[in-house]
């Protein structure tokens, strides 16, 4: 017996639960030869209302499957499936707009370039995703604005805020706050990490939801964007996003990182840094924490050209170092690593990055 949606049976008032709960432990128990099947988009009431169970279902699921986005190199054998054609370049780029769903992959026209798709999609008058999170978020979720407020929120924060932070920059009850926050992480939409540059730690949220970064950042409330040359031309906002999402990438990529760096049975913790300098200071894109004595600071770049790595870039990044190793008084072995989607140019300035990956390598 399969049950698709299975949320959307459970309505309020309807006693589905109830029932269901009752029809599987006086039927479904005895007969040994009865499988159901439970499926459903909405993630965080599965867990709250089946697999957390405390009521009639308590114990009663015996396996999980958890559907996570494609990786870059399922998304390229996608790609490669429907004829697509496209470069590691454009598909990197198509990850960082639509994540990794199957659903939004399913809408791309591969008679049409990556830039005609996103246009088609999203930049026209009457686009098919323009209005996309809030069904997104209607899917998955319960219907509640605490939800878009965090996210939107979130959105502007390049490298997350505290959780604290978070609350009292919103007008939601605490309770209601807390719930969101869970669903959310649970979702996956929303990353919950440790703070290790302040004191004692602060729990800090991030977005992490490559559509919906792209989805508040441009397509919600006011934006005179009309296609995506229009986007490009506004370069400031542009190179913020582009960086933004690359980095979310790289993250949600961190166990090819990790792999290429030769340390995938290493226990690490990755995290952005920000200084709390005022003046001089500095941000680590991402910091990988390894058990092994080594910690790697990650510098990022997506570029249609591989990057030219100057006496004076190398000075800002050897300035980071010294930052990081003050502020956070690290007693590991600090070593640079660039993460740059076409490459590092020459070797010149080098001489101070210990490795450098590369897009082949999140596609690993």
């Amino acid at each position: 017996m399969f049950l698709d949606e299975f949320p959307w049976f459970a309505t309020a008032r309807s006693d589905f639960l109830m029932a269901f709960g009752e029809f599987w432990n006086r039927c479904g128990t005895v007969d040994g030869d009865l499988v159901v099947i439970i499926c459903g988009s909405a993630t965080s009431w599965i867990i709250g209302n089946i697999i957390e169970n405390t009521g009639s279902l308590y114990n009663r699921v015996t396996s999980q499957i958890h559907l996570d986005p494609f990786p870059l190199r399922l998304c390229e054998e996608f790609s490669r499936d429907r004829e697509f054609g496209w470069s590691r370049q454009q598909i990197a780029l198509c990850h960082m707009v639509f994540g990794g769903l199957p659903y939004f992959l399913e809408l791309l026209d591969g008679d049409d370039s990556l830039r005609q798709n996103i246009d088609r999609l999203c930049f026209a008058p009457h686009a098919l995703l323009r209005g996309e999170s809030k069904k997104l978020l209607e899917a998955t979720l319960k219907k509640s604005p605490a939800y878009e407020s965090i996210l939107s929120l979130l959105a502007s924060r390049r490298y997350g805020i505290s959780r604290q932070a978070c609350f009292e920059r919103l007008d939601i009850p605490a309770g209601t706050f807390e719930r969101a926050v869970k669903d959310l992480v649970r979702c996956a939409y929303v990353r919950q990490f440790k703070d290790q540059s302040k004191p004692r730690n602060p729990l800090c949220l991030q977005l992490i939801d490559p559509f919906l970064l792209f989805h508040y950042r441009f397509l919600s409330g006011s934006h005179d964007f009309e296609n995506w040359d229009d986007f490009q031309r506004d370069g400031g906002r542009y190179a913020n996003w582009r960086g933004a999402a690359f980095e979310v990438l790289c993250l949600t990529h961190a166990e090819q990182m990790r792999q290429a760096l030769g340390i995938a049975g290493v226990k690490t913790r990755e995290y952005p840094w920000v200084s709390a300098r005022q003046t001089g200071g500095a941000q680590i894109d991402l910091v990988i924490e390894r058990a092994d004595g080594i910690t790697n600071l990650c510098e990022m770049k997506f570029t249609d050209t591989p990057v030219v790595l100057t006496a004076d870039y190398e000075a800002k990044l050897l300035h980071k170092v010294d930052v990081f190793r003050e502020e956070t008084g690290s007693r590991q072995a600090i070593k640079l690593v660039m993460v740059c989607a076409s490459g590092l140019a020459g070797s010149g300035h080098a001489e101070h990055v210990s490795r450098v990956l590369t897009l082949d390598d999140l596609f690993a």
